[in-house]
């Protein structure tokens, strides 16, 4: 069996220098460059020359673990560091460097490739506004499959669902909240990537698909399928989805910085609006969404980070940071990022979880 492909969204870097470039500031560039203090450069296989290397070899490593070690300090002590280039050349983005971001290994990956620089960006723009974020606190941690490709989670009448991704992996299951313990799996046909889930005041279940256009449609007492529909995105892709209650209409996210309204149960797109900071600069990848007391909670892929946003005018009003809750160093995969959020309002908590994390959290998200 060959290799898996293992995201949706794979990340590649572009074509200007950057990490693991050899121009400028790379990782052999900044060892090439370290003078010997002669007129010719020692012979290679002189025991001058071997020694000449071996420092410059240790320099460089004590020097990149240093950087390393400092980036993690800061961010451990709440110190924004957005971006980071270390010495040996990698960027690091929320303390995780290049090395162990996700890489490129989705070949059928039909949508638009999206790039670290992008990833980085986007941090920008979340965070120039000078937020102060919001307080949160940890009811409890919770076990929860890690074989799991979470992409949505609802929470409804005591029962927690998610949907997971992945071709050939993806299934709508129930879940125990207290246990994290598998209930119920329905897996979905090999050639659909399952994506966002939410539950419509009829009992029923939508889950969407990322590039196939089509959403399933389930009853959510058993999770027995009912219908397929054909749907539209701006972007031709679907990621989130959560219903509006006050509004009777669901709002859906395509990884750009647009939402859309669709109607129910028709699911046809009626309007859209952009997501923005208070400067007026738009926020993309916006993924995973909940609606609660008609306030948007949204996930930004890759970015360990919930918005506030106003449903009416598509700013974002605050910022939870919970880059705490699942350390980088802890996954087994660069792309097991934060991807799920589902509201209890009989207890006024978030569970949230991300792709083939250990563990699920319950929140007070204040």
């Amino acid at each position: 069996m060959g290799r898996r492909p293992r995201h949706r969204k794979a990340l590649r870097e572009g074509s200007t220098p950057g990490p693991g470039s050899r121009g400028p500031g790379a990782g052999a560039g900044a060892a090439g460059g370290v003078s010997s203090g002669l007129a010719e450069p020692p012979a290679a296989g002189s025991p001058k020359g071997m020694r000449v290397w071996s420092v410059a070899v240790l320099v460089g490593v004590a020097v990149a673990s240093a950087a390393l070690v400092l980036v993690v300090a800061l961010q451990r002590s709440g110190v924004d560091v957005p971006e980071t280039a270390t010495a040996a050349g990698h960027v690091v983005v929320h303390g995780v460097p290049h090395s162990v971001l996700p890489q490129p290994d989705h070949p059928t990956n039909r949508g638009v490739q999206e790039t670290i620089p992008a990833i980085r960006g986007n941090h920008k723009v979340i965070f120039e506004s000078s937020f102060t974020p919001l307080g949160w606190s940890l009811v409890r941690k919770i076990p929860h499959d890690k074989t799991a490709f979470t992409q949505g989670f609802v929470f409804t009448e005591g029962r927690l669902l998610e949907g997971t991704g992945l071709l050939g992996h993806s299934a709508l299951r129930e879940l125990d909240p207290n246990t994290g313990k598998v209930l119920r799996n329905e897996p979905l046909p090999s050639n659909f990537f399952g994506e966002g889930t939410t539950v419509l005041p009829d009992g029923t279940l939508v889950q969407l698909t990322y590039t196939e256009g089509v959403a399933f449609v389930y009853n959510v007492s058993d999770l027995s399928l009912q219908r397929t529909v054909q749907y539209w995105t701006r972007s031709g892709q679907g990621w989130g989805i959560a219903y509006d209650d006050a509004r009777k209409n669901l709002v859906v996210s395509d990884g750009s910085s647009w939402l859309c309204r669709w109607q129910v149960p028709s699911l046809n797109s009626r309007d859209c609006f952009e997501v923005k900071n208070r400067l007026g600069r738009p926020i993309i990848h916006i993924n995973e969404l909940e609606i609660v007391n008609g306030i948007l909670f949204a996930n930004i892929w890759y970015l360990e980070v919930v918005l506030r946003i106003d449903l009416d005018t598509g700013e974002v009003l605050g910022i939870y940071d919970l880059r705490s809750l699942n350390p980088h160093d802890g996954r087994t995969q660069g792309e097991d990022s934060f991807n799920g959020i589902a509201y209890n309002a009989k207890t006024r908590t978030f569970f949230v979880t991300g792709k083939n994390w250990p563990f699920m959290y319950e929140l007070n998200l204040r």
